[in-house]
């Protein structure tokens, strides 16, 4: 069986401290959802293949996790943003206990998600510049 024991005893978060954490996962994940839908619809002119992939993007986290089976969780998954779409497990450590691996909280979750945020905006930004699309119509 995997390793069930963590070098760093468990903690709760006081509920200010969670709720502070949620709302700023929940934001961001929004506007990753609403902006890659924005992104897809630009380069397929159909808001409905836009809404498929988006919504895939989303599963594609408990995809990869249960990929090869339980109690083997590949490292890169870490750094991928939809590992942290499930904000309540992130944020309480179920995830890291869940998985097996600890340190899948708050700290390492926000940085996938604005790198994610950001790689979403240069894109849209260098499309708008290249396309000529008009931000305001």
């Amino acid at each position: 069986m995997g390793r069930l024991y963590f070098k760093v005893p468990f903690t709760y978060l006081t509920l200010g401290t969670y709720y502070l954490q949620l709302s700023i996962f929940a934001i961001l994940i929004v506007f990753i959802f609403i902006r890659l839908t924005l992104l897809i619809s630009l380069l397929s002119r159909n808001e409905y293949v836009a809404e498929i992939l988006s919504s895939l993007f989303a599963v594609a986290g408990k995809v990869l996790y249960f990929s090869s089976g339980m109690g083997f969780v590949y490292p890169f998954l870490q750094y991928l943003p939809t590992t942290y779409f499930t904000i309540g497990d992130s944020l309480s450590g179920n995830l890291s206990y869940l998985m097996d691996t600890p340190g899948w909280g708050f700290n390492a979750g926000i940085v996938p998600l604005v790198l994610t945020v950001l790689a979403i905006e240069l894109v849209m930004l260098l499309i708008y510049r290249i396309k000529k699309i008009p931000l305001i119509k």
